[in-house]
């Protein structure tokens, strides 16, 4: 890790998972349930705190190293839409 940091900056893939623990509903004890009391546990992404309850809480990457990379998919989704054609006939794009 420390030669590599020397070159560039790390691409962080597991913030995509840390940010979807907290948004989530939760399916437990047979039940979902709301995770809008959570939000604000996405102020400690990449600094937990001592108490995380997630899969994901810390990250092997300095925070001052990471590269985020978020993506939503709007422009892959744009074909999709009825004036653009519709969906393929096949799922393989």
């Amino acid at each position: 890790l420390t030669k590599a940091s020397m070159v560039g900056t790390f691409t962080n893939f597991d913030f995509g998972s840390q940010v979807a623990q907290v948004l989530f509903d939760v399916w437990k004890d047979g039940e979902w349930k709301d995770s809008s009391t959570r939000f604000g546990d996405l102020l400690h992404i990449g600094s937990p705190s001592p108490d995380c309850v997630y899969g994901i809480c810390d990250t092997a990457y300095p925070p001052e190293l990471a590269l985020l990379f978020i993506d939503n998919h709007d422009q892959q989704r744009q074909r999709w839409k009825p004036a653009k054609g519709g969906p393929p006939d096949s799922p393989i794009c």
